[in-house]
């Protein structure tokens, strides 16, 4: 199926979700939206939603006995600096690109995940869905590269119904090496793309529609 390409600008919400709810959103305007990829620019102070257990513990801070406990969401902001975010296509893993304050690229996250999928609901609000998998790449200006959130992953997370079985565990740490590789040989978004873009004062901040509340089936 052919997907119409989303217009730079376009604001576009990023959900990740899981037990069929949304639990994480980030809003953000399209950069480019290729047949390869598509990048979202994130400007600080763009609308957010993000979760927390009912009596507010930080969800990386769960036990694993209590992953499946009903989750609380809280409106938020970006803080800091802005950011963007490429989905490659029918790609397990998104690239988060930060900068420091002068604009210089400060690092990228490899975030683990599901290939997103893209929709629209019916007043024309465009969403991008996924499932994150925990464990995360870091990667510095420098191209040394470290891994986040290790010990969740594999000690909370791997081997509970709903997150992640030995088999997909040990496949999402294929995803890493195989990411960080990229990363190093400065191949895919790690080639330089985006490191000089300067968002275009006519855009609108994104907004969040009340549709974000869809149900998400883009998990585990």
């Amino acid at each position: 199926m052919t997907t119409t390409p989303w217009e730079p600008g376009r604001s576009v919400s990023i959900r990740y979700g899981r037990y069929d709810t949304t639990r994480w959103v980030f809003t953000g305007n399209v950069i480019a939206d290729t047949p390869t990829e598509l990048a979202i620019h994130l400007p600080t102070g763009a609308p957010t939603v993000t979760s927390t257990a009912a009596d507010g513990t930080p969800i990386a801070e769960l036990p694993r006995e209590r992953l499946s406990e009903p989750r609380v969401p809280a409106m938020t902001s970006w803080y800091g600096e802005s950011a963007i975010f490429v989905f490659p296509v029918a790609v397990p893993w998104s690239v988060w690109m930060f900068f420091e304050p002068d604009g210089r690229l400060h690092r990228w996250k490899i975030n683990l995940e599901r290939p997103h999928t893209r929709w629209t609901d019916a007043s024309g609000n465009a969403f991008v869905d996924t499932s994150d998998r925990t464990l995360d790449v870091i990667v510095y200006a420098d191209r040394t590269w470290e891994l986040k959130d290790e010990r969740e992953f594999a000690e909370v997370k791997t081997g509970v119904p709903g997150y992640f079985t030995p088999e997909l565990a040990e496949r999402i740490r294929g995803h890493a090496a195989e990411s960080a590789a990229l990363a190093v040989r400065g191949e895919g978004v790690f080639d330089g793309r985006y490191t000089d873009v300067v968002r275009d004062p006519s855009w609108a901040m994104p907004v969040l529609p009340e549709t974000w509340r869809e149900p998400h089936a883009n998990w585990p």
